[in-house]
Protein backbone atom coordinates (compact mmCIF):
# COMPACT_ATOMS: atom_id res chain seq x y z
CA UNK A 1 0.00 0.00 0.00
CA UNK A 2 1.35 3.36 -1.17
CA UNK A 3 1.32 6.58 1.39
CA UNK A 4 1.94 9.91 0.00
CA UNK A 5 3.42 11.02 2.92
CA UNK A 6 6.16 8.67 2.48
CA UNK A 7 8.85 10.35 0.61
CA UNK A 8 9.87 7.02 -1.29
CA UNK A 9 6.09 6.55 -2.32
CA UNK A 10 5.47 9.55 -3.51
CA UNK A 11 6.36 9.15 -7.37
CA UNK A 12 4.70 6.35 -7.90
CA UNK A 13 1.91 7.84 -6.38
CA UNK A 14 1.83 10.44 -8.64
CA UNK A 15 2.50 8.09 -11.86
CA UNK A 16 -0.54 6.24 -10.79
CA UNK A 17 -2.47 9.93 -10.75
CA UNK A 18 -1.45 11.07 -13.76
CA UNK A 19 -1.66 8.22 -15.64
CA UNK A 20 -4.77 7.31 -15.69
CA UNK A 21 -4.62 4.24 -12.61
CA UNK A 22 -6.15 4.45 -9.06
CA UNK A 23 -4.15 4.80 -5.57
CA UNK A 24 -5.65 1.88 -3.54
CA UNK A 25 -6.75 3.47 0.09
CA UNK A 26 -7.53 0.74 2.13
CA UNK A 27 -7.00 -2.84 1.99
CA UNK A 28 -10.20 -4.99 3.96
CA UNK A 29 -11.30 -2.03 6.51
CA UNK A 30 -7.69 -1.77 8.07
CA UNK A 31 -7.10 1.45 9.89
CA UNK A 32 -5.19 3.99 8.10
CA UNK A 33 -3.95 5.93 10.65
CA UNK A 34 -0.56 4.66 11.74
CA UNK A 35 -0.95 1.89 9.30
CA UNK A 36 2.30 -0.37 8.86
CA UNK A 37 4.09 -0.05 5.12
CA UNK A 38 4.07 -3.02 3.01
CA UNK A 39 2.32 -5.73 0.98
CA UNK A 40 -1.31 -6.94 1.91
CA UNK A 41 -2.53 -10.43 1.19
CA UNK A 42 -5.97 -12.05 1.02
CA UNK A 43 -9.10 -9.96 2.04
CA UNK A 44 -10.20 -7.14 -0.45
CA UNK A 45 -9.57 -3.78 -1.28
CA UNK A 46 -12.11 -1.67 0.63
CA UNK A 47 -11.61 1.74 -0.92
CA UNK A 48 -9.21 3.22 -4.11
CA UNK A 49 -9.49 6.79 -5.56
CA UNK A 50 -11.08 7.10 -8.69
CA UNK A 51 -9.56 7.77 -12.06
CA UNK A 52 -8.32 11.37 -12.00
CA UNK A 53 -9.39 12.21 -15.46
CA UNK A 54 -12.75 10.94 -14.60
CA UNK A 55 -12.63 12.96 -11.19
CA UNK A 56 -12.01 16.14 -13.22
CA UNK A 57 -14.79 15.42 -15.59
CA UNK A 58 -17.34 15.10 -12.61
CA UNK A 59 -15.88 17.78 -11.06
CA UNK A 60 -16.42 20.28 -14.65
CA UNK A 61 -20.24 18.76 -14.57
CA UNK A 62 -20.58 19.75 -10.94
CA UNK A 63 -19.62 23.36 -11.72
CA UNK A 64 -18.71 24.51 -8.78
CA UNK A 65 -18.38 28.19 -7.69
CA UNK A 66 -17.33 30.11 -4.77
CA UNK A 67 -20.17 30.37 -1.54
CA UNK A 68 -22.10 27.39 -2.37
CA UNK A 69 -22.91 24.68 -0.17
CA UNK A 70 -21.14 20.94 -0.68
CA UNK A 71 -22.05 17.77 0.19
CA UNK A 72 -19.47 14.84 -1.08
CA UNK A 73 -21.03 11.62 -0.19
CA UNK A 74 -17.87 9.14 0.21
CA UNK A 75 -14.85 10.94 1.40
CA UNK A 76 -12.69 7.91 0.21
CA UNK A 77 -9.34 9.68 0.09
CA UNK A 78 -10.71 12.93 0.34
CA UNK A 79 -9.39 13.97 -2.95
CA UNK A 80 -13.29 16.02 -3.77
CA UNK A 81 -13.87 17.75 -0.55
CA UNK A 82 -10.53 19.35 -0.78
CA UNK A 83 -11.02 20.44 -4.39
CA UNK A 84 -14.41 22.04 -2.98
CA UNK A 85 -12.98 23.43 0.31
CA UNK A 86 -10.54 24.94 -2.36
CA UNK A 87 -13.33 26.49 -4.73
CA UNK A 88 -16.16 26.99 -2.20
CA UNK A 89 -14.79 27.40 1.04
CA UNK A 90 -14.49 24.49 3.49
CA UNK A 91 -17.42 26.48 5.70
CA UNK A 92 -20.30 24.86 3.37
CA UNK A 93 -18.19 21.80 2.39
CA UNK A 94 -20.02 18.54 4.17
CA UNK A 95 -18.32 14.98 3.22
CA UNK A 96 -18.85 11.80 4.64
CA UNK A 97 -18.29 7.87 4.81
CA UNK A 98 -19.35 5.12 6.03
CA UNK A 99 -16.06 4.02 7.14
CA UNK A 100 -14.34 5.90 10.12
CA UNK A 101 -11.08 4.89 9.24
CA UNK A 102 -11.63 7.05 6.07
CA UNK A 103 -13.14 9.72 8.01
CA UNK A 104 -10.15 10.07 10.56
CA UNK A 105 -7.66 9.94 7.65
CA UNK A 106 -9.32 12.24 5.56
CA UNK A 107 -9.53 14.85 8.42
CA UNK A 108 -6.37 14.80 9.20
CA UNK A 109 -4.99 15.10 5.63
CA UNK A 110 -7.25 17.91 4.37
CA UNK A 111 -6.46 19.91 7.66
CA UNK A 112 -2.80 19.49 6.58
CA UNK A 113 -3.78 21.39 3.10
CA UNK A 114 -5.70 23.82 5.63
CA UNK A 115 -8.95 22.89 5.02
CA UNK A 116 -11.60 22.33 7.76
CA UNK A 117 -14.80 20.89 5.82
CA UNK A 118 -17.73 19.54 8.32
CA UNK A 119 -17.06 15.45 8.31
CA UNK A 120 -19.82 13.06 9.14
CA UNK A 121 -19.16 9.40 9.57
CA UNK A 122 -22.98 8.14 8.83
CA UNK A 123 -25.12 6.30 5.68
CA UNK A 124 -24.03 8.09 2.49
CA UNK A 125 -27.76 7.73 1.24
CA UNK A 126 -29.00 9.90 4.49
CA UNK A 127 -27.07 12.52 3.84
CA UNK A 128 -26.83 15.43 6.21
CA UNK A 129 -30.12 16.85 6.44
CA UNK A 130 -28.94 19.32 9.08
CA UNK A 131 -26.63 20.88 6.71
CA UNK A 132 -28.77 20.91 3.41
CA UNK A 133 -30.14 22.01 1.09
CA UNK A 134 -27.09 21.67 -0.65
CA UNK A 135 -26.38 23.47 -4.02
CA UNK A 136 -24.19 20.66 -5.10
CA UNK A 137 -24.28 16.72 -4.28
CA UNK A 138 -21.43 14.13 -5.73
CA UNK A 139 -21.88 10.49 -4.98
CA UNK A 140 -18.35 8.73 -5.35
CA UNK A 141 -19.67 5.67 -5.99
CA UNK A 142 -22.14 3.96 -8.23
CA UNK A 143 -25.89 3.21 -6.37
CA UNK A 144 -28.81 1.12 -8.14
CA UNK A 145 -31.08 4.31 -7.39
CA UNK A 146 -30.54 7.58 -6.35
CA UNK A 147 -31.21 7.87 -2.80
CA UNK A 148 -34.78 9.54 -2.07
CA UNK A 149 -32.63 11.94 1.16
CA UNK A 150 -30.26 13.10 -1.44
CA UNK A 151 -32.42 13.91 -3.46
CA UNK A 152 -34.80 16.02 -0.80
CA UNK A 153 -31.57 17.86 0.17
CA UNK A 154 -31.33 19.31 -3.09
CA UNK A 155 -31.66 22.81 -3.39
CA UNK A 156 -33.59 24.63 -5.96
CA UNK A 157 -31.11 25.43 -8.84
CA UNK A 158 -29.21 22.84 -7.72
CA UNK A 159 -27.11 19.32 -9.40
CA UNK A 160 -26.82 16.28 -7.93
CA UNK A 161 -24.18 14.03 -9.98
CA UNK A 162 -24.25 9.55 -9.27
CA UNK A 163 -23.30 6.76 -11.64
CA UNK A 164 -26.25 4.90 -11.69
CA UNK A 165 -25.44 0.95 -13.18
CA UNK A 166 -27.48 -1.94 -13.40
CA UNK A 167 -26.28 -5.25 -12.05
CA UNK A 168 -23.65 -5.46 -15.47
CA UNK A 169 -20.50 -3.25 -15.25
CA UNK A 170 -20.60 -2.86 -19.36
CA UNK A 171 -22.72 0.34 -19.51
CA UNK A 172 -22.64 2.69 -17.21
CA UNK A 173 -24.61 5.35 -16.65
CA UNK A 174 -24.33 9.03 -15.03
CA UNK A 175 -27.39 10.70 -13.47
CA UNK A 176 -27.62 14.41 -13.40
CA UNK A 177 -30.19 15.36 -10.90
CA UNK A 178 -31.24 18.83 -11.11
CA UNK A 179 -33.91 21.13 -9.11
CA UNK A 180 -35.53 23.92 -11.09
CA UNK A 181 -35.33 27.42 -9.61
CA UNK A 182 -39.77 26.90 -8.91
CA UNK A 183 -38.18 22.88 -7.08
CA UNK A 184 -38.84 21.01 -9.87
CA UNK A 185 -36.88 17.78 -10.05
CA UNK A 186 -35.52 16.84 -13.62
CA UNK A 187 -33.13 14.12 -14.19
CA UNK A 188 -30.95 13.27 -17.13
CA UNK A 189 -29.51 10.05 -17.62
CA UNK A 190 -26.23 9.93 -19.81
CA UNK A 191 -24.32 6.99 -21.14
CA UNK A 192 -20.72 7.14 -20.22
CA UNK A 193 -17.60 5.30 -20.30
CA UNK A 194 -16.45 4.95 -17.10
CA UNK A 195 -18.19 4.91 -13.72
CA UNK A 196 -17.26 4.64 -9.90
CA UNK A 197 -16.96 1.52 -8.16
CA UNK A 198 -20.03 -0.13 -7.01
CA UNK A 199 -21.52 0.89 -3.24
CA UNK A 200 -21.63 -1.33 -0.36
CA UNK A 201 -24.76 -3.79 -0.92
CA UNK A 202 -24.75 -3.62 -4.56
CA UNK A 203 -24.68 -6.82 -6.61
CA UNK A 204 -22.82 -6.55 -10.12
CA UNK A 205 -22.61 -9.77 -12.52
CA UNK A 206 -19.69 -10.68 -14.23
CA UNK A 207 -18.45 -13.24 -17.02
CA UNK A 208 -16.27 -16.09 -15.38
CA UNK A 209 -12.73 -17.26 -17.15
CA UNK A 210 -15.32 -20.65 -17.65
CA UNK A 211 -17.80 -18.67 -19.49
CA UNK A 212 -15.79 -16.89 -21.50
CA UNK A 213 -14.00 -19.74 -22.98
CA UNK A 214 -17.25 -21.29 -23.83
CA UNK A 215 -18.44 -18.18 -25.59
CA UNK A 216 -15.17 -18.28 -27.63
CA UNK A 217 -14.37 -21.62 -28.32
CA UNK A 218 -17.89 -22.91 -28.77
CA UNK A 219 -19.68 -22.60 -32.27
CA UNK A 220 -23.03 -21.90 -30.88
CA UNK A 221 -26.07 -23.37 -32.49
CA UNK A 222 -27.29 -20.41 -34.63
CA UNK A 223 -25.75 -18.21 -37.28
CA UNK A 224 -27.72 -15.23 -38.78
CA UNK A 225 -26.85 -12.69 -41.52
CA UNK A 226 -28.21 -9.35 -41.77
CA UNK A 227 -27.38 -6.28 -44.03
CA UNK A 228 -27.26 -4.32 -40.68
CA UNK A 229 -24.32 -3.73 -39.05
CA UNK A 230 -24.33 -3.47 -35.22
CA UNK A 231 -23.82 -0.75 -33.18
CA UNK A 232 -20.26 -0.01 -32.66
CA UNK A 233 -18.76 0.64 -28.87
CA UNK A 234 -18.84 4.20 -28.68
CA UNK A 235 -22.89 3.65 -29.38
CA UNK A 236 -22.85 3.94 -26.01
CA UNK A 237 -26.57 5.33 -25.72
CA UNK A 238 -28.08 2.24 -27.61
CA UNK A 239 -25.70 -0.30 -25.42
CA UNK A 240 -27.11 1.39 -22.44
CA UNK A 241 -30.77 1.58 -23.26
CA UNK A 242 -30.44 -2.37 -24.30
CA UNK A 243 -28.70 -2.71 -20.59
CA UNK A 244 -31.71 -0.93 -18.93
CA UNK A 245 -34.40 -2.85 -20.93
CA UNK A 246 -32.98 -5.94 -20.66
CA UNK A 247 -32.97 -5.71 -16.59
CA UNK A 248 -29.13 -5.12 -16.74
CA UNK A 249 -28.92 -9.21 -17.55
CA UNK A 250 -25.66 -8.61 -20.06
CA UNK A 251 -22.52 -8.51 -19.80
CA UNK A 252 -19.57 -7.35 -22.52
CA UNK A 253 -16.77 -9.37 -23.13
CA UNK A 254 -14.26 -6.08 -24.07
CA UNK A 255 -11.37 -8.25 -24.34
CA UNK A 256 -12.51 -9.52 -27.25
CA UNK A 257 -11.82 -9.38 -30.76
CA UNK A 258 -15.26 -8.99 -31.95
CA UNK A 259 -19.01 -8.09 -30.11
CA UNK A 260 -18.98 -10.77 -27.63
CA UNK A 261 -22.24 -10.69 -24.90
CA UNK A 262 -22.88 -12.86 -21.69
CA UNK A 263 -25.92 -13.47 -20.22
CA UNK A 264 -24.82 -15.18 -16.60
CA UNK A 265 -27.51 -15.37 -15.62
CA UNK A 266 -28.86 -18.56 -17.89
CA UNK A 267 -25.67 -19.14 -19.32
CA UNK A 268 -26.78 -17.86 -23.25
CA UNK A 269 -24.27 -16.12 -25.51
CA UNK A 270 -23.98 -14.06 -28.53
CA UNK A 271 -20.75 -13.63 -30.68
CA UNK A 272 -20.19 -11.77 -33.66
CA UNK A 273 -17.89 -14.22 -36.03
CA UNK A 274 -16.52 -11.01 -38.00
CA UNK A 275 -18.80 -9.85 -41.69
CA UNK A 276 -19.84 -13.92 -42.08
CA UNK A 277 -22.58 -13.69 -39.06
CA UNK A 278 -23.30 -14.06 -35.92
CA UNK A 279 -23.48 -17.09 -33.55
CA UNK A 280 -26.07 -17.72 -31.00
CA UNK A 281 -26.26 -20.05 -27.49
CA UNK A 282 -29.50 -20.19 -25.45
CA UNK A 283 -33.07 -19.10 -25.33
CA UNK A 284 -32.44 -16.37 -22.91
CA UNK A 285 -31.61 -12.45 -22.72
CA UNK A 286 -29.12 -11.89 -25.36
CA UNK A 287 -31.93 -13.03 -28.09
CA UNK A 288 -33.62 -10.50 -27.59
CA UNK A 289 -31.06 -7.70 -29.41
CA UNK A 290 -33.48 -6.76 -32.20
CA UNK A 291 -32.62 -6.12 -35.88
CA UNK A 292 -33.97 -7.00 -39.18
CA UNK A 293 -32.92 -10.18 -39.86
CA UNK A 294 -33.07 -14.06 -41.28
CA UNK A 295 -31.98 -17.08 -40.50
CA UNK A 296 -28.72 -18.55 -42.48
CA UNK A 297 -28.95 -21.79 -41.14
CA UNK A 298 -28.76 -23.95 -37.37
CA UNK A 299 -25.15 -25.12 -36.88
CA UNK A 300 -25.67 -28.91 -37.14
CA UNK A 301 -23.97 -30.83 -34.82
CA UNK A 302 -22.61 -28.35 -33.54
CA UNK A 303 -23.32 -26.47 -29.80
CA UNK A 304 -24.70 -28.01 -26.44
CA UNK A 305 -27.15 -30.66 -26.56
CA UNK A 306 -30.54 -29.73 -25.85
CA UNK A 307 -34.07 -28.09 -27.45
CA UNK A 308 -33.96 -25.02 -30.13
CA UNK A 309 -34.58 -22.04 -28.31
CA UNK A 310 -38.27 -20.58 -27.77
CA UNK A 311 -39.82 -19.59 -31.42
CA UNK A 312 -36.72 -21.05 -33.52
CA UNK A 313 -38.47 -23.90 -35.35
CA UNK A 314 -36.53 -26.13 -38.18
CA UNK A 315 -37.62 -25.66 -41.80
CA UNK A 316 -39.01 -22.40 -40.96
CA UNK A 317 -38.04 -18.57 -40.16
CA UNK A 318 -38.31 -18.10 -36.82
CA UNK A 319 -41.26 -15.90 -35.04
CA UNK A 320 -40.38 -12.65 -34.81
CA UNK A 321 -37.23 -12.80 -37.50
CA UNK A 322 -37.39 -10.48 -40.17
CA UNK A 323 -35.86 -11.59 -43.80
CA UNK A 324 -32.35 -10.07 -44.30
CA UNK A 325 -31.20 -7.97 -47.12
CA UNK A 326 -27.84 -9.28 -48.06
CA UNK A 327 -24.41 -10.41 -46.19
CA UNK A 328 -23.18 -8.83 -42.69
CA UNK A 329 -24.90 -9.28 -39.10
CA UNK A 330 -27.78 -9.50 -37.46
CA UNK A 331 -29.99 -11.07 -34.22
CA UNK A 332 -33.17 -11.99 -33.43
CA UNK A 333 -36.31 -9.96 -31.80
CA UNK A 334 -37.98 -10.63 -28.61
CA UNK A 335 -40.46 -13.73 -29.73
CA UNK A 336 -44.66 -11.70 -29.52
CA UNK A 337 -46.23 -12.38 -26.03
Amino acid sequence: MLDWYTLADRVEVLGLLYGGGSVLVQHDGEPLLGRARGARSGGAISSMSSVTGMTAELLQELDLRPGQRVLDVGTGAGITAAMACQVCGDAGVVTLDRDRHLVESAAMRLADLGFHPHLICGAGGEGCPDRGPFDRILLSYAVRQIPPALAGQLAPGGRLLAHVPTASPSWPALAVVERTPEGTLKCELRAVEFAHRAGHGVDRIWLTEGFRHRIATEPGTWTYVSARELPSTTDRGFWLAADHLLGGSLVRDFGAEHLTLGAPGCGSWLRRTGRAGLARRGAGAARHLGGAARPRRPVAGRGLPGPLPAGLHRGRRPAGVLPGRGPGLASARPEPR
